[in-house]
């Protein structure tokens, strides 16, 4: 197992918390193993089938039973390519069908609203106010958020180069430009940050956020502004693409600000599709 996770790592040039998913997800699969007395190595696709099956009947949701499979068949193919396993169990798998749920997006008030809450009398809030807006502005995810570096910010062209899987160059405003700088100046040094941190957004003692701090922080915010609506860091990007394909964007200019390696994953935010 730790030999593909370094593989993969290697190949797609993941962020540490999707390899925490592969693992988790491995993990979650070698437990299930254990307890039918099979192992990495003796599993046929009929014990395959009845793992899906238990999954089911445990009340797992099919878009995460898909990503399981999707993890599985990767690692299969790698054991397969190493020459530890003769057939792949997963090969002809298919995922469970998802069904797509919309969730509505926050509106451009509510998005405001939560922009506005922060308290700028304190560096947390300073760092907060920043971090939203800047979130706003490009549509980066919070992983990629909470992992920026401070030399992959040009303030003066108000540009981020976004690394991983999708490494980008994403442009923001000018209001994401001010907060940026004014916490970096006034309130980066108050969280703490050591001499040499180079860390863009960083805890309130000095070091790099999570991400569950970060959805703390932004579900406090949403109570305090009463948003009523489920809150989380993917929403505040939801609300990014779909505002800007509403004021006329291209969604393949959307598409190339996300990171999507693929259009339709970006067409989930519209019905509309004469932006194309």
């Amino acid at each position: 197992m730790d030999k593909y996770l370094v593989h993969i790592a290697k190949a797609r040039r993941l962020v540490e918390n999707s390899l925490l998913a592969y693992r988790r997800d491995l993990c979650n699969f070698s437990v299930w193993l254990l307890s039918q007395q099979l192992s990495v190595t003796r599993v046929d696709t009929l014990s395959m089938q009845q793992y899906f099956i238990w999954r089911l009947t445990e009340g797992y949701h099919a878009s995460s039973s898909a990503r399981m499979l999707s993890c599985l068949k990767g690692f299969y193919r790698f054991l397969q390519l190493q020459n530890l396993i003769v057939t792949d169990p997963c090969f002809n798998l298919k995922p469970p069908k998802v069904v797509p749920m919309h969730v509505p997006a926050l509106t451009e008030a509510e998005v405001e609203a939560l922009l506005q809450a922060p308290d700028l009398a304190t560096a947390i809030g300073l760092r907060d106010k920043a971090m939203l807006e800047f979130m706003y502005a490009t549509g980066v995810n919070v992983s990629e958020v909470i992992s920026l570096q401070l030399h992959q910010l040009d303030i003066d062209a108000a540009t981020v180069q976004v690394q991983g899987s999708r490494g980008r160059m994403v442009p923001f405003g000018e209001e994401a430009r001010y907060w940026l700088e004014k916490y970096i100046l006034e309130a980066r040094i108050e969280l703490h940050c050591a001499e040499g941190c180079s860390q863009l957004f960083v805890s309130r003692r000095g070091g790099k956020m999570t991400r569950q701090a970060f959805w703390y922080r932004l579900k406090y915010y949403a109570q305090q502004v009463s948003v009523a609506k489920k809150i989380s860091p993917q929403g505040l990007r939801r609300a990014f693409a779909e505002h800007m394909l509403a004021r006329g964007a291209k969604l393949q200019h959307v598409q190339q600000m996300l990171g999507h390696a693929d259009l339709s994953s970006t067409q989930s935010y519209t019905s509309d599709r004469g932006h194309i």
